[in-house]
């Protein structure tokens, strides 16, 4: 018999979609989905009715339904998907959620696409790219991807503010170099795009292009289309693509898409007539020569249309070898320099160096040759020093994102996890044997990146993994000989390689070797590029190497060296300042020179505090340096700092300083059960570094966040509910200072609070912080609040009162619960059930029995014939309905409402738990009222006071916390 459907394809029937045959076979047998459809038609036909009443973000029907996230509105919609508009309710980030159209109907290709479409753009991380923030499968089945929201246009619809038709034309070249630089960017981390056109690149008021939707995206290790079907828009397709040749395809084909869009952003057309059939198309697109840019618009300049038909070379050879080249070609363009497009004819380049150097070259016939030749060597040389930097930066950027991605994805091996330490050796053994016994000899980029990850992956985690480094070491040996065989004696490849074994070796402490090593990687560097990081980033490890031999002074002056030419080349965050400035502290403190190394100490703490997560190697060396260095100065900044923190306003405890350095340095593994000693210890040391964080970077610094999540989540898993809150508390209050009393961030550190606090007991404080989440919402801007939201904070305030024994403000409450929820949802939706049952139970307290039996029956049945419910509400719910027939003396049926409940959701709750309390009373009572001796005794020993629940409360915490807002 074929499964009951998801709720989506029902919702899509109800508002109107046709019934495909096998549904309407299904229904005609099965009567539970014939009355959930009669719900999704009551539904659908309610918010038809209201739809005017209430504002355009209201979630549409179908919308998913992602913890964390609230649902604005649907953005496009088509065959595959639909796009939602969305906000991220703990920073309130707009966001993109792309859903699969389907979930148990969805073919396995749409799955595998979307899939594959999220995982390749969470590679990738660029400001003209789409940033992915997360993936999951969502209930139904579906696959949901939540992205970056992009506010703008399509690139070919984009125009700047008005000015002259030239000017413009700039502007739309500018645009689109950067879209070349994010391509070129896609390319290094292996992701070839395969379906560029306008549509999927959006330019924002501002000017920033990105590109989107790499659904039909090729990358290495995942598998793409199969045999036979064709990736990408045939009009914007390159010859490969359209002859259906998907081996061919590489980083060009995404090139010739590149070179089809600058024809239409120039000439308004396509560069030829795509219509037809798919065959015909293809052979178009094959054979047919594009029509010269300059007979559509005379106005295009000569230079401008060689690009553009350069990019459209149906021989691959024969186009821009990279996105890169095509963008730098652009920007020499508009500089008004010579382009590559045209350097094939001799005479060209004589003009344009003539036309850029008119009144140097204005001299007699022999000075004039002389002049020529001369600055034809320089013309080639200064082109071929291009080349080796643009190489050396994508070895760079490919290095730092791989090496990145990798620290992130490496588990951590914590002290007696031998099973995984054994996982890791045999998986580098068995690529250390696949590599030397050329497995990837067929692709030698991949067989060297492979050998310079190694190195770099595993020198760089700041923990003992000294024992695969020795794999390395031999693997980029044997790495480099090879290179040399097959690019000569020097080349930015090699450059490369040489420094990252002279790390290594470093590593593996032979500094003299790694020196030697390093020295040869600088002097490389300085050959092909003397002004570029390369040389700046061999010479910081130079600069520690030198330290390590004992010669702090020498790392002194390479270090400072390194500081004065990374401004040129290097972002202000760059780690490459704080790294140099640490070392320059503890250089000079070991010369004795304390005094003059605070500066350097001080900036890189903290430069390490706003950039590092709390258990970050280099935030925890950054700060044994600084409590070394700041004893000379009793008085500076750093010094208070450090008083403050560990110790008092005299004297710092450096010995309570170094066991905090050596708990935060041990990671933030998940401790044992068995070691809650431990974890509020370490949750004490985080909390010492955040008094840190706060005395150098002030109270209102935003990156104090990262202390306080990290300590949120150990108080999270050791079970830590009092420290929870006060996180949470400390958390929505640095929001609020930042951003506004009122700011909607805020929200979601508020509701875990009031939440948490519920849960310990503490159902007062839960009402108290529940009404100022009510206070921001009606704050908030009538056409942007969200009444589904601020309807559901009123629940849950009901229910703080509830528990907190003030019935009549919870009546009053629940009251305006009810008829908001209902007004938005309708009579039979689970949230109208769960707020009748907390009604029940106040209006039982006030002796309203007859109304509140009424209440918590009509509750009950909700929730039982409710899909959609959530199983720790359900609960709730049954609860509610167990004491108000023990209010109402119905011993029997009370009690059997308890023995249902129990281990659904109150066995593993916190022992504090008002609710758990009352429904242990409450069965007691009527145990003892039916004379049930068996239920008296079983019921008596859960009310042990010092009883430890089975399950982590944040089970049950969690689950009420993703639904706090649910959505329809």
């Amino acid at each position: 018999m074929r499964p009951c459907p998801a709720s989506v394809i029902l919702e899509s029937i109800a508002q109107g979609d046709p019934t495909p045959e096998d549904i309407a076979a299904h229904l005609a047998t099965c009567a539970a989905c014939r009355h959930r459809l009669d719900e999704a038609r009551h539904d659908a036909a309610f918010l038809d009715r209201v739809a005017p009443i209430v504002r355009e973000e209201l979630s549409p029907i179908g919308a998913p339904r992602l913890p964390g996230y609230r649902i604005a509105g649907v953005i496009s919609a088509g065959a595959q998907g639909t796009v939602y508009r969305g906000v991220q309710e703990t920073t309130a980030r707009p966001v993109a959620i792309k859903v699969l159209t389907a979930g148990d109907a969805a073919s396995q290709r749409q799955r595998l696409r979307a899939a594959r479409e999220a995982e390749i753009a969470a590679r990738l991380r660029h400001p003209n790219i789409v940033s992915v923030y997360e993936s999951r499968v969502l209930p139904d089945g579906r696959f949901a991807v939540v992205m970056e929201y992009v506010e703008g246009v399509p690139l070919d619809v984009w125009r700047p503010a008005p000015t002259t038709p030239a000017e413009t034309r700039r502007a739309i070249l500018r645009v689109f170099s950067n879209v070349c630089a994010a391509t070129h960017h896609a390319h290094l981390n292996a992701v070839i795009h395969r379906d560029l056109k306008p549509e999927n690149i959006l330019v924002t008021a501002e000017a920033r292009p990105v590109i989107l939707d790499f659904g039909v995206a090729k990358a290495g290790g995942i598998r793409t289309t199969q045999t036979g079907e064709f990736a990408g828009t045939p009009a914007y397709a390159s010859p490969e693509q359209a002859a259906g040749r998907p081996g061919d395809v590489d980083a060009l084909t995404d090139v010739y898409s590149l070179g089809v869009i600058l024809y239409v952003l120039l000439c308004g057309r396509l560069p030829y007539d795509v219509s037809g059939s798919l065959f015909e198309i293809a052979r178009t697109i094959a054979e047919a020569e594009p029509t010269p840019p300059r007979s559509i618009d005379p106005t295009i300049p000569h230079d401008l249309q060689a690009i553009v038909l350069r990019a459209l070379r149906k021989d691959k050879p024969r186009r821009y070898q990279s996105a890169a080249s095509l963008g730098r070609d652009l920007e020499r363009f508009l500089r008004g320099e010579p382009v590559d497009a045209r350097s094939e004819s001799g005479w060209y380049v004589l003009r344009k160096a003539v036309s850029l150097n008119r009144r140097r070259l204005a001299m007699a016939g022999l000075i004039a040759l002389v002049v020529f030749g001369a600055g034809a060597a320089v013309i080639t040389s200064m082109a071929r020093a291009s080349r080796q930097r643009e190489l050396a930066r994508d070895e760079r950027a490919r290095a730092q994102a791989v090496t990145t991605l990798l620290h992130e994805a490496f588990p951590i091996l914590e002290a007696g996890n031998s099973e995984l330490a054994l996982a890791q050796r045999a998986g580098l053994s068995r690529l250390y044997l696949r590599l030397e016994s050329g497995a990837f000899a067929d692709d030698p980029l991949v067989d060297q990146a492979i050998r310079r990850l190694w190195a770099r992956v595993y020198t760089g985690f700041g923990l003992p993994r000294r024992q695969f480094v020795e794999y390395a070491e031999v693997s980029l040996r044997n790495g480099l000989a090879r290179l040399r065989e097959q690019e000569g004696p020097r080349s930015p490849t090699i450059a490369t390689t040489l420094l990252d074994l002279a790390g290594v070796v470093f590593y593996r402490q032979r500094p003299d070797e790694a020196q030697a090593l390093c020295r040869e990687s600088i002097e490389m560097w300085r050959a092909i590029d003397p002004r570029g990081p390369g040389v700046q980033e061999a010479t910081a490890l130079l600069a520690r190497i030198r330290t390590a031999r004992s010669d702090p002074a020498g790392g002194i002056i390479l270090a400072r060296q390194v500081l004065r030419d990374a401004r040129k080349t290097h972002e202000d965050t760059d780690p490459i300042f704080d790294a140099m400035e640490v070392l320059i502290a503890d250089a000079l403190n070991t010369q004795g020179r304390a005094l003059e190394a605070l500066p350097y100490a001080e900036r890189a703490l903290r430069r390490r505090l706003r950039r590092c997560w709390p258990y970050d190697p280099d935030l925890l060396h950054a700060l044994e340096v600084a409590s070394r260095v700041a004893e000379v100065d009793a008085d500076s900044t750093l010094s208070l700092a450090l008083r403050r923190a560990w110790g008092n306003p005299e004297i710092a405890d450096l010995s309570l300083l170094r066991e905090d350095l050596r708990r935060l340095g041990e990671g933030s593994a998940r401790l044992s059960a068995d070691a809650p000693q431990v974890a509020r210890e370490r949750m004490q040391s985080l909390g010492r570094l955040l008094t840190l964080h706060e005395h150098l970077l002030g109270h209102d610094d935003p990156s104090q966040v990262n202390m306080l999540i990290a300590i949120h989540q150990i108080a999270t898993s050791e079970t830590f509910i009092e420290e929870k809150i006060d996180a949470a508390l400390r958390a929505s209050a640095l929001v609020r200072r930042t951003r506004g009393a009122h700011d909607p961030a805020a929200i979601a550190w508020l509701e875990e609070a009031a939440m948490s606090q519920m849960y310990a007991g503490h159902a007062a404080d839960a009402a108290k912080t529940t009404q100022a989440v009510i206070d921001i919402e009606t704050a908030t801007r009538s056409d942007a609040r969200d009444p589904l939201a601020a309807a559901n904070s009123q629940r849950f305030l009901a229910y703080c009162l509830t528990l907190a024994d003030r019935h009549d403000e919870a009546i009053a409450a629940g009251r305006k619960a009810e008829k908001d929820l209902v007004a938005l949802l309708g009579e039979r939706h689970y949230l109208v059930a769960f707020t009748r049952a907390c009604l029940a139970y106040a209006l039982a307290h006030r002796d309203r029995l007859d109304e509140a039996l009424t209440l918590s029956g009509d509750a009950i049945e909700l929730a039982d014939r409710s899909p959609s419910i959530n199983p720790d509400q359900h609960a709730h719910i049954i609860a509610a309905r167990g004491l108000v027939l023990a209010k109402a003396r119905k011993h029997a049926q009370a009690l059997a409402a308890f023995d249902r409940v129990w281990p659904l959701a109150y066995e593993r709750s916190p022992t504090a738990f008002p609710w758990r309390i009352a429904v242990i009373r409450d069965a007691l009572a009527a145990a003892a009222a039916l004379e049930d001796t068996n239920a008296i005794a079983a019921w008596s020993a859960r009310f042990d006071p010092f009883a430890v629940p089975q399950t982590a409360t944040d089970d049950s915490i969690q689950v009420e916390a993703e639904t706090s807002t649910p959505r329809p």
